[in-house]
């Protein structure tokens, strides 16, 4: 299955039993405050690498705050395992996950990989593995079995007929990017067939950085109004490309034809106009390729679309989000390599937008947050994943102290990560106790904003930015 990195908590008495088990197969388990913070970290995990996140939780019931970070991470469609250390599965986290499975002794190596492969399974998300304590400690019968999921049935000929004969008679095609279509081989023949059609691509918030945003046909983040909105009202044809179920119908006219291309069947929930081709997204660009090569080239105005790009970036700019922290959002960018990371928590979502993304998972966010305290965990658990990869999180003061344990951690496990505040308070940042033992800058006008940013980026461990802005109103 490939887990790397398990994460608990610091009381972790009912579980101590699993960990020790984990442990044992050289699985490193790294403690969290809480398990909310736990489950954070396992969810970004999960998005970050090829194999789903795991998590050690305490005996169920668990506290509200706990499921609340599980609905999050399905909501995320994140792939985690949640084990708890009880007889049987709960049934209060059957809404919060996809599943919930108990395990015995006979049966654990079939349910384990079972609930691998649904928990990275499109719509990809928690699972739910109760293990009570004895069983933990029990001998496992061997069992040959799978840990990756099946591979999925190639699309079929006749649907890949019918998409290209959609494609062929639009004139203005334009590509929708979904969470489905995140995986790296995914994003490039993405870009390859929206190069070749030529065809404008938005994407939803998730999706970010399947196309590079820098590119001339990548056309912002999908939604009801704006630019965008306008963009996607002049298509002829739709090509979801990875579209989950979640995401937001209302964005695309009900007059405009869609094709679908996913992983997972979507035709209950798809646009009245519609068309689909389940199966491997990229096969499935790969066997079009051909039935479209004598295909005429779309007929987008590239002045028009070149006036809708700068048009968006008009848009972005004139927001001014938090009482200026998008600005600094925007220096983070600069600062920091192709590749890096930034993560955003739901008081500072909105500045997201300032953060250019040039890959995919380049940016991590809850959608639709219930809770703060997101950013500063997940920023811990993305550095984890990605060693390679330099990480920004972003948050205000109240996700700050929602998180002020995770400070510590970060700390003792030396992670060069940058964590800005966008701090409406009278409270400076470097006065709190969590804040001792790392480097804390303070920006209080925009003259020193530039260099503080790059100076707190090369710092080889973890730094804070207090951000001083004026207080909501």
């Amino acid at each position: 299955m490939g887990v790397g990195r398990a994460f608990t908590t610091a009381d972790r008495n009912a579980a101590a039993a699993v960990c020790r088990t984990v442990e044992r197969r050289g699985v490193p388990i790294t403690v969290a405050a809480h398990d909310a913070a736990a489950i954070v970290m396992a969810a970004v995990t999960g998005d970050l690498t090829a194999a789903p996140g795991l998590v050690l939780l305490e005996v169920v019931p668990l506290a509200p705050r706990t499921l609340a970070a599980l609905d999050q991470a399905r909501s995320d469609r994140s792939p985690m395992l949640a084990i708890t250390a009880n007889e049987r599965p709960a049934r209060a986290l059957g809404s919060v996950t996809k599943a919930s499975l108990e395990i015995t002794p006979e049966s654990a190596a079939h349910w384990i990989a079972h609930a691998g492969h649904l928990a990275m399974t499109d719509p990809r998300g928690p699972v739910h593995l109760a293990i009570g304590s004895g069983i933990s400690r029990a001998p496992a019968m061997p069992l040959a079995t799978s840990v990756r999921p099946p591979a999925l049935s190639p699309p079929a000929p006749d649907d890949l007929d019918a998409a290209a004969a959609l494609i062929t008679a639009s004139v203005h095609p334009l590509v929708i990017a979904g969470v489905q279509a995140r995986s790296r081989a995914d994003a490039e023949w993405l870009r390859a067939f929206a190069e070749t059609l030529p065809a404008p691509v938005v994407s939803t918030p998730k999706a970010r950085g399947v196309i590079p945003e820098p590119h001339p046909l990548s056309l912002g983040v999908l939604g009801r109004h704006g630019v965008v909105a306008e963009l996607v009202r002049l298509a002829d044809l739709v090509i979801a490309l990875g579209l989950d179920i979640a995401d937001d119908r209302a964005a695309v006219p009900s007059s405009t034809a869609v094709l679908h291309v996913a992983r997972t069947d979507l035709s209950l929930h798809a646009y009245a106009r519609a068309r689909q081709v389940v199966g491997d997204i990229g096969l499935i660009l790969e066997e079009l390729a051909p039935r479209l090569r004598d295909r005429r080239r779309a007929d987008w105005d590239v002045a028009e679309l070149d006036r809708f790009k700068r048009a968006l970036a008009r848009e972005r700019g004139a927001t001014d989000v938090s009482g200026g922290i998008g600005e600094v959002v925007a220096l983070a960018r600069e600062a920091t390599p192709a590749g890096a990371i930034a993560v955003f928590d739901r008081g500072v979502v909105a500045a997201a937008d300032r953060w250019t993304c040039v890959l995919p998972l380049d940016l991590v966010a809850p959608q639709s947050p219930t809770s703060d305290g997101f950013a500063v965990p997940a920023a811990l658990a993305a550095r984890l994943a990605c060693p390679d990869r330099p990480v920004v999180a972003f948050t205000d003061f109240t996700g700050l102290t929602a998180s002020l344990p995770e400070l510590a951690t970060a700390s003792h496990l030396g992670l060069a990560l940058v964590i800005v505040v966008a701090n409406d308070t009278d409270t400076r940042i470097a006065t709190l106790p969590e804040t001792a033992d790392l480097r804390t800058f303070a920006i209080d006008s925009d003259r020193s904003r530039a260099e503080i940013v790059a100076r707190a980026v090369e710092l080889a461990g973890p730094s804070v930015i207090d951000v001083r802005i004026e207080p909501r109103r």
